[in-house]
Parts: structure tokens; sequence; C-alpha cells
């Protein structure tokens, strides 16, 4: 059968001054599945997903998404493929003076013309979907890392995306609730069917969530695979990464 790419990413480069993040990435992202994108801290993973929902323009390549180069785009047409993504940030990135509803009520209120009725339901069923109730009137800093993180998803999911996008989610996390946010993306996963992708520098929650990992490395993609794939390669700079060790090709910067 032949696989349905929603994302594909083409010789894509960047560099800011004489640093070169990006030099040369291709990825294709299958739809329906979860691509995990790893690699160090400050090797470009966010670089590249902010690539990806445009956020930044790329200084030469391409990105397709369902068929169209979002990088030649003007902002009111790349606005419309926007909607079709939902982004959970690395710190969830919630505003401190909204409580947790109105938080996920955001982009309701910003791109859709419901009533305020319509919206409370959403908000209840987003926040019900990911593990939360009764939280709608919390302030952010009322709440745990993992439940702000779970506000950020369900404000993420609030639109019914077809692609969610996840920056670290695991970052900040003791182990049992790192797994807990790995159980949760893979719930939202077969709960809406939507492509995620994942930058993460978890081995651990890759190996759990992924259907496809991509290793970034030198501003390029070095490999990619299944998890499986990933662990028997004998890629030198794959398996220091994966192992953890100090020495190797990837430097101590």
């Amino acid at each position: 059968m032949v696989k349905k790419e929603i994302i594909r990413i083409i010789d894509l480069k960047k560099s800011f001054g004489p640093f070169k993040v990006l030099n040369g990435v291709n990825l294709g992202v299958e739809q329906g599945k979860t691509t995990v994108i790893l690699g160090r801290s400050g090797g470009g993973k966010t670089v590249l997903m902010k690539h990806i929902i445009g956020l930044m323009r790329p200084d030469s390549g391409k990105i397709i998404v369902e068929g169209s180069d979002i990088t030649v785009m003007d902002d009111i047409a790349l606005d419309r493929v926007r909607m079709n993504f939902g982004m959970c940030f690395q710190d969830a990135a919630l505003f401190d003076s909204m409580t947790s509803g109105e938080n996920v009520a955001f982009p309701l209120r910003m791109h859709t013309k419901k009533r305020e009725d319509e919206i409370a339901h959403i908000v209840r069923e987003k926040l019900a979907q990911v593990g939360l109730k009764d939280v709608e009137q919390k302030m952010p800093s009322d709440l745990s890392g993992g439940m702000r993180k779970r506000v950020g998803l369900a404000r993420a999911l609030a639109l019914d995306p077809k692609i969610l996008l996840f920056d670290e989610p695991t970052t900040g996390l003791d182990p049992i609730m790192s797994d807990a946010i790995s159980e949760l993306i893979l719930e939202t996963k077969r709960a809406t069917g939507a492509t995620l992708v994942v930058i993460s520098h978890d081995i651990g929650g890759t190996f759990k969530v992924a259907d496809k990992v991509a290793m970034l490395f030198g501003g390029r993609i070095v490999l990619e695979g299944g998890p499986d794939e990933i662990r028997a390669n004998s890629n030198e700079a794959v398996r220091q990464f994966i192992e953890g060790r100090a020495k190797g090709p990837i430097p101590l910067i």
C-alpha cells in the first residue's frame, strides 16, 4: 500500500549568521502516524518545527503540506494552512492572566464564530479528553507542570487539527509524569486519528510513541526508520545518542 505523506520537507536550509542550523533537511511525515525527530538540545529541532508551522522562513528549500509549498505562501494563505495545525509548546505557553478554561477557549474565540455556550462545551470536552476535570477556573499558576502540559494539549486540540506538533513534551517532568505524557500522546492519536510530529531528546518516550524516528544531527536527518530499525542501526552518532554516551561523534558543546 502506498504511504500518503501529509508533509514533505525538501533540502531545507537555515542559517543564523555563520551558523548553519539546518543544512539540507529532507524528511517525509506520513499521514495518521507519529514521527519523532530526535536530536540534542540546540541541535535545530525547534527551528525545524517552527519552519513546519510557518513561523520561520527558510533560506532555501521547500515544505510541502498537503500538496502545497508553504514557504512561498503569503501570510493570509499561511494562516489558512495553520488552521490544520495544533501546537503543544515545551512549557505549555499558557497565558498566565487567563484561567485554564480561557486558555483552551482562546483559539475558538480567535478563529471561529461559535456561541459562548458552544465554546464552553468544547472546552469541557477537550479538557476531559486529556484527563482533566473541573479545572476551567484554575489559573496556570495553580497547576502542576504535568497539568499545564495537559491544558496546553487541550488548547491545541480545540480546533480539531489534522496535524499536532509537540515540542519536547516531557522536558522538566519526572519519569512517572513523562511516561504519563507519552501515554497521553498515544491516546490522543488513537482518539483523533491526527498526524503527530514530536521533537524530543527523551529516548524512552520516543520509542514508546513513535511509528517513525528521524535523527537530526549536523543540520541533516542522518537516519530515519521504525523504532526497531533505529535501535539496531550501527550509525555512530545514533548509537551515542540513544545510549547516552559522552564519547562519540556528537561533540560536548
